[in-house]
Formats: C-alpha cells, structure tokens, sequence
C-alpha cells in the first residue's frame, strides 16, 4: 500500500495488499507473486475458450470426432501461448505485466460472448463490463485500451453491413474510442482536477449522469450505451485515489509524495520522464547514444525498432529463443509453432476473414503499433519483450486454429 514510481498501479497494489493477508506461505514476496501465476492461468484460459468459439464459427461439425476438434485447437493454441518464453517470464515474477494480459484475455472473450447473444435481449451488458474492466486495468497497466480496435470490429461485423463507407467509419470511430480511454479519461481526469479541483470531477460526473438519463428516457440505444461506458470507465479509474489518500500517510515508500493536488497531476502525467517523442524517428535515431550503427533513419527504425525490439522477440516465442541471452535459437523449435501460426492465419483469413481481421487488429495494435508509438531510442535499459505480450496472444489464437 506505499506509491511506487509513475505512474503507479493502484488496483495491483490494492489485489496485491489482499494477497499478502492470505495465510498460504510464510513468504510475504511468494503470496504477492501468486498474482502473476493465477492470473496467467486464467489468460491461458481465456484463451483457450477464444480459440474454440473462432473456430467453431466456421467449423460446424456437431457428429464424431470432429465435434472435439474446436477444443483441440483450443488446447494446442492456448498451451502453446503458456509456454511460451515472453508469457511464462510474465507470469512467474511479481509484476503488472501478468494481471494486464488477464485483463486483455478477458475482454476477448467477453466480446466474443457478446457476438454469440448478440441479438438477444440484455446483450448491451457485456459491452458495459468490457467497459468496466478498461477502467479497471488503467489501474494496473494501459496496455489493455489497445484491444478496443478488435472490440469495435467484432461489433461492426456482427451489427453492421460492409461496405467501404461503413468501414471508414468504422475506423474513425474505432480511433475516437481508443483516443476516448487513453488519452481522454487518463489525461481528461487530472486536467479536470488541476483547473477545477476534485469538485470538479464530482460536477463532470453529475453531467454525464444526466445525460444518460436523458438518453435512456428518449430511447437512444448507442448514446445510452457509449455513456454508461464511460461512467463505467471512470469508476474503474478512480482506483487512482489510492495513491493520493496514501500519500498523504507518507508511507515508507512514497515516490514523487504526490499528497497536493499539483503534485499528484505530476504524477499521474508521468512528468519525471519528460518529453516523448513520438512523430520524429529522426530526432529519436540522431540522439540515440548507438546512433553510429545506423546509415539512416528507415535502416534505425527497420534494424533495431522494429527488427532489433520486436521481430527478435516474436521469434524468441515462436521459433525458439536463446534463455534470454537475445539471440534467436532456431534449433529450439525449428520455427514449427511460427510455421503452423503463420498457416494458421492464412487459413483464418480463407475460412472467416472478418474474425481473422479482427485478431490481426490485435496482433497489430499490440506488437508493431506499439512499436510505432514508442519510437525507442537505442539502447533500452532492458528487454522489452514483456510489453508484446499482448500480440503473442493473438499469434497463439492463429496456431490453435
């Protein structure tokens, strides 16, 4: 319960201060640790059920033995994604990184629920807790706010006819909702506070009460929706008064001591870091400390952002990698995982192409967008494969099927 560097993990520390009261082992450190461990099985099970429900949406087999080859798929899919090297490091040290991908696997699944009940009645619930656990996971990681694009595509295909125009809305609105969550709710909150104080946000949120009342009275199904999800969004935020009420205890570890107002704007904005610069690859590659190896801005961002920081991680997984010394261990599997994953996604695309597209909107958003966004300079303190995580998962959807 003490406030770690920004921009904290409050939920984490709140579940994490619960596990260290269980009286399982005499170890405070191993209790806390078994956050990662029974979170990453739960992924993997969450996986597993992703796997069956995709498969089964082409594959209707219902006699034999075939009916068991959805779960099949499942098994090999969702235990291939366990044991991989980047997953398994995640989930056996006491870190955010295994309680995010729970919280990713979840709403994977739970959109896929929606999409099998999707014209029954009461199906908005499961957009409403897939909302929920967004703003829940702010307070654990933000890689989460990175699977709404698969969110949005499901319930285009599921809802809506394709067309070209349709899909350009689609994407529009699929950015304006990500933008919605993060920066919107993560950076909205503490401007709200900084200009208007706490208040503030108590008045934001007496607004958007009303206007959902409103809305629900005049039988408007999507804005009655859209902001229920958002309230929903900030509640689960709000998990970040933790770190503002346990300040002010000045506990023994109390980074940044982000007890003022100022101060905890500060923090949540991550302003110890300064500056980040996203747009210019340029500035990044001529300032980086190994600028020397690289003839050129596209030979920076192709040999080590996205070659160097993601493709070698991606084989490490999925071809076979060298216990993390950083070379890429080819003898290991033989690319056979890389080889059926790639088959896999083909075959995808062949037999149900807008659930195909809706994985590689994960796969992208949460491997080479990253990338893109980070723009890192080289050299990084450390491996950065943890954050991949995430497109891992949707590569390991591809091998099951």
């Amino acid at each position: 319960m003490a406030v770690p560097h920004p921009p904290g993990a409050p939920l984490f520390l709140i579940v994490g201060r619960i596990f260290t009261l269980l009286p399982i082992f005499e170890d405070i450190a191993r209790r806390v640790n078994l956050i990662s461990v029974l979170s990453s099985a739960l992924t993997v099970l969450f996986l597993y059920l992703s796997i069956v429900h995709l498969i089964r949406e082409y594959f209707k087999a219902k006699e034999g033995f075939n009916k068991y080859l959805p779960m099949v798929g499942g098994v090999i899919g969702s235990l291939s994604f366990a044991f991989s090297t980047s997953f398994w490091f995640n989930a056996v040290e006491s870190e955010v990184y295994a309680p995010s991908m729970l919280f990713t696997g979840l709403v994977v699944w739970l959109i896929f629920k929606w999409s099998e009940r999707s014209e029954k009645i009461g199906n908005e619930k499961y957009i409403l807790i897939i909302a929920y656990l967004m703003g829940l996971a702010t307070g654990v990681h933000l890689l989460n706010v990175l699977a709404i694009p698969m969110v949005v595509l499901i319930i285009y295909f599921r809802r809506y006819e394709v067309t070209w125009e349709s899909f350009a809305v689609m994407t529009v609105i699929g950015v304006a909702l990500t933008l919605l969550v993060y920066p919107g709710v993560v950076k909205g909150v503490p401007l709200i506070v900084e200009y208007i104080g706490f208040f503030g946000i108590i008045v934001a949120l007496i607004v958007l009460v009303l206007f959902f009342v409103m809305a629900v009275k005049n039988r408007h199904e999507i804005a009655s929706i859209l902001l229920m999800s958002i309230l929903l969004i900030v509640v689960g935020y709000s998990s970040y008064v933790m770190i503002y009420v346990r300040s002010g205890l000045d506990p023994s570890i109390d980074e940044n001591n982000p007890e003022t107002v100022e101060k905890f704007i500060s923090y949540l904005n991550r302003e110890q870091y300064g500056e980040h610069e996203i747009l210019d690859r340029n500035k990044v590659w001529r300032q980086s400390p190994n600028r020397d190896r690289y003839g050129s801005t596209s030979d920076f961002f192709w040999s080590y952002q996205v070659n160097q920081m993601y493709v070698r991680y991606f084989l490490w997984n999925f071809a076979g990698g060298n216990d993390r010394t950083g070379d890429v261990d080819w003898s290991k599997f033989f690319g056979i995982p890389l080889l059926i994953g790639l088959f896999g996604a083909w075959y995808h695309f062949k037999k149900d192409w807008k659930h195909a597209l809706a994985v590689f909107a994960l796969f992208f958003m949460t491997g080479l967008m990253i990338i893109l966004y980070l723009n890192q300079p080289d050299p990084q303190p450390r491996e950065r494969d943890y954050s991949y995580v995430g497109s891992f998962f949707a590569f390991a959807i591809w091998i099951g099927i």
